[in-house]
């Protein structure tokens, strides 16, 4: 079972405002719409049941259209079947499992993803409403859900590119579907949008795969970038950087030892740009190419 965080899929250096990408993994297709190097839209098409682990930085509205979803959530399983909806909070660990019945090909998942600068435009807080603790919520299809998504599920099927007002408006489409449905969701989602102060070694050791600059990273984690450098090298006894590429680099080398992917499939899964970058930083550190390392299961 691999970690794959959805936005190691990285970005562009050429055209860095937006990236329509498709990859393979675990016998999956990934498509991923960015904007300004941030994940915005995605689907995930499986060919077989698979497992795969989430822990996202932001807020993410989930729609199953063929097949189920299972969702591991601090040991609570939620299920989304086709046509329903779940939302998952950021920073929430969560084991997925994809399946589909007899009469299903293989199960599509699609998902949006509600950045905290664009809740934050939206949803207002109410000094009403206690602090929210859920880290998922179930939500039954409505027709505003299903309008959304589907113009959702569009756009990542035409690999179209994505503006800041295309997003402005999405954003508010999305959530006034979801208020719409059950006003309250207003409040969890402006609670949801809350910047925490996340344990920096937990953060760390779940985020290493996501291609992120340091100053993202250590907004993410509720910190100044001079405070997470600080902490960093107290917490780490190093710098970020080479705590990082170790950190890929062990990833990528167990994953080629078991032979669970192909050298040039890795790269983009342990937040490398690309393969020739990724292949000099392998040999430097173990003195073999990928390819040496790599053992067909």
């Amino acid at each position: 079972m691999l970690d794959l965080p959805l936005t190691t899929l990285d970005s562009s250096s050429e055209n860095p405002d937006w990236l329509n990408q498709s990859q393979r993994y675990n016998h999956s297709i990934i498509q991923v719409l960015r904007y300004d190097s941030r994940l915005f839209a995605l689907s995930c098409t499986g060919r077989m049941p698979h497992e795969t682990r989430l822990f996202e930085p932001a807020t993410v509205l989930l729609h199953v259209v063929q097949g189920e979803m299972q969702l591991d959530i601090h040991k609570q399983i939620h299920v989304i079947r086709a046509g329903e909806y779940g939302l998952l909070r950021k920073f929430t660990p969560a084991r997925t499992v994809a399946s589909v019945g007899p009469s299903e090909a293989y199960p599509v998942v699609y998902g949006f993803i509600l950045q905290d600068e664009f809740i934050h435009r939206f949803a207002k807080p109410s000094s009403k409403v206690a602090s929210v603790s859920s880290p998922y919520v179930d939500l039954p299809a409505t027709a505003l859900l299903d309008g959304f998504m589907q113009s959702i599920q569009t756009y990542v099927d035409q690999n179209q590119s994505l503006s800041r007002t295309l997003i402005d408006l999405k954003t508010q489409e999305a959530l006034f579907a979801l208020i719409q449905m059950e006003p309250n969701l207003q409040f969890l989602l402006h609670e949801y949008a809350v910047t925490q102060r996340t344990d920096l070694s937990e953060f760390m050791h779940r985020m290493f795969l996501y291609n992120l600059p340091l100053a993202e990273l250590a907004r993410q984690s509720g910190r100044s970038l001079s405070t997470f450098n600080r902490e960093f090298r107290f917490l780490f006894g190093q710098s970020p950087h080479r705590w990082l590429m170790k950190q890929r680099l062990d990833h990528a080398y167990h994953l080629l030892q078991t032979g669970q992917v192909r050298p040039a499939e890795l790269y983009w899964q342990v937040g490398f740009e690309d393969l020739p970058h990724f292949s000099r930083a392998f040999k430097k550190q173990f003195h073999q190419s990928p390819s040496q390392v790599f053992c067909p299961s």
